[in-house]
């Protein structure tokens, strides 16, 4: 996030700029602290190898794209469908804490988050907003924005209104999810 762009030919206005926050909907994190370190481990293995990953077997493009790349998906081995993957983790204390209050499981600092999701990390750990804010802070980045409209500082104040937080904690309780303990 703080690393200075190199010399880009497609893009000379970035050069020497600040990554700042991941770009939206397009997932710099995923490629550069997941997969790369993952294929440069794999190029230093002297043996052959497969990956195990957990598509399931109704995914079938991409258990085939996964089976060309020396990975095997032992969901699909055991015919395993999407749909019965959840009860599985959670029967196995897998799932993450964020699956109770949020539809998905992403990364704190995703900027596709919804708003609720981000005042529940404004208001339940407000470490990882400030971080969040120290980026927004940073001069000489790429962009402002944190996702395609807004930077962290029209996002809180959206928070601050209160709105969004108490439709979204009224849809949890109608839907039998609970609730948390957070300060509105």
């Amino acid at each position: 996030m703080m690393t200075p762009i190199k010399a880009s030919a497609e893009h000379p206005e970035r050069d020497k700029k600040l990554r700042g926050f991941p770009i939206c909907g397009r997932c710099g994190i995923q490629r550069d602290c997941k997969v790369r370190p993952c294929e440069r481990y794999y190029r230093e293995l002297a043996e052959p190898y497969n990956s195990i990953i957990g598509f399931a077997s109704n995914e079938k493009d991409r258990v085939l794209s996964a089976n060309s790349k020396n990975q095997i998906s032992f969901l699909a081995t055991l015919g395993i469908h999407e749909e019965y993957t959840f009860p599985i983790c959670k029967a196995e204390n897998l799932l993450s804490p964020t699956y109770w209050f949020a539809n998905r499981g992403g990364c704190w600092f995703c900027p596709n988050q919804k708003i609720q999701e981000l005042e529940l990390l404004y208001r339940c750990y407000p470490q990882y907003w400030d971080e969040l804010m120290e980026i927004q802070r940073m001069p000489n980045k790429v962009t402002e924005l944190f996702n395609r409209t807004q930077t962290l500082y029209d996002i809180e104040k959206e928070i601050l209104t209160g709105v969004q937080m108490k439709f979204f904690m009224g849809d949890l309780v109608s839907e039998g999810r609970g609730v948390l303990n957070v300060n509105l």
